[in-house]
């Protein structure tokens, strides 16, 4: 028997991939939102934007002292964790579900600033936080199978001590944008009870497609833009390099001179002498124009991963 020999294969198909140590739960979170899009549009009939940021939140007392009171407070289960979670909504969020049949039949409704517990907004709030959990338990899908049990509201954080008061925990906060409002949902897990899956599934979360990728450096633009009053553009072609006997002979009437460009068709557009952008050549009412195609770093990046042209050389047979 022929012994199996192992083969390498890349999986990325050379693109540059970036992990981090929350991308699994980036995954989730990615995808809860797409979810959140469809549930809020059921819900209110409205479109709204959605982002999120996770972050340590220390000691698990200290983030307890930083949630105003009164807050509608949410304790739950993930069976992927050993414990419980929390769910802490917004006060204008909280009254925003609350209002739900006003926004929809009226197309506006009053959102307090104040929220109180009482028997008759409490079966409201459970039902539709179960909704939300239920989509936040199915996003975890992509990574392992989760189900979810709402168990309790408080408005008071006395009452949410799920975990021991020196314990780390982290936040995930999501927050919510339609027009001129603004509100936001914010989950509370333990760390040490989410560690082990961070750490498990980072390569699965890899493989979703749906890792975060590195934030673009625009600290030249940004000091160009913030440091100078006045900006000359300037559309470049591309460039070479001369010697002197080149130089002379280049002033003859018809000589050609090749240009060498990164950008291959495309055009550099240099501000106060710095090339920054990248841009498309054409005419646009009656005028040379360049069509601005996005940060020369990226074009120049999705150049060298188009592959080269190769033809096939054939040797004449001896």
């Amino acid at each position: 028997m022929k012994p199996v020999v192992a083969k390498n294969y890349d999986l990325t198909r050379g693109e540059q991939v970036t992990s981090s140590y929350f991308t699994p739960l980036e995954v989730v979170l990615k995808n809860y939102l797409c979810q959140l899009e469809s549930f809020f549009f059921d819900q209110f009939n409205i479109s709204c934007r959605f982002d999120f940021h996770i972050e340590p939140a220390g000691k698990f007392s200290d983030y307890l002292e930083s949630i105003a009171q009164p807050t509608p407070i949410f304790v739950f289960e993930l069976s992927a964790l050993q414990g419980d979670s929390l769910l802490i909504l917004d006060n204008s969020l909280a009254n925003l579900f609350l209002e739900r049949e006003s926004l929809v039949r009226d197309g506006r409704a009053k959102v307090p600033r104040e929220f109180k517990v009482d028997l008759q907004n409490y079966p409201l709030l459970e039902d539709v936080v179960d909704q939300a959990l239920h989509l936040f338990a199915g996003s975890w899908s992509r990574l392992l199978p989760c189900g979810h049990k709402v168990d309790k509201l408080v408005s008071h954080r006395i009452k949410a001590k799920i975990m021991n008061p020196d314990e780390a925990c982290l936040k995930a906060r999501i927050q919510v944008h339609y027009r001129g409002f603004t509100s936001a949902m914010e989950f509370c897990f333990s760390a040490y009870q989410l560690d082990p899956i961070l750490k498990n599934y980072s390569r699965q979360a890899l493989l979703t497609g749906e890792a975060g990728h590195p934030q673009p450096d625009l600290t030249s633009l940004r000091r160009l833009i913030e440091k100078e009053a006045k900006y000359e553009a300037k559309a470049v072609i591309g460039g070479l390099y001369l010697s002197r006997e080149d130089l002379v002979e280049s002033m003859d009437t018809g000589a050609v001179l090749p240009l060498s460009s990164e950008l291959k068709q495309g055009l550099a557009l240099y501000l106060n002498g710095r090339p920054l952008l990248s841009g498309e050549p054409g005419t646009s009412l009656g005028h040379q124009a360049i069509k601005l195609q996005g940060r020369i770093e990226e074009v120049q990046e999705r150049l060298k991963k188009i592959p080269k042209p190769f033809t096939k050389q054939h040797f004449p047979k001896a």
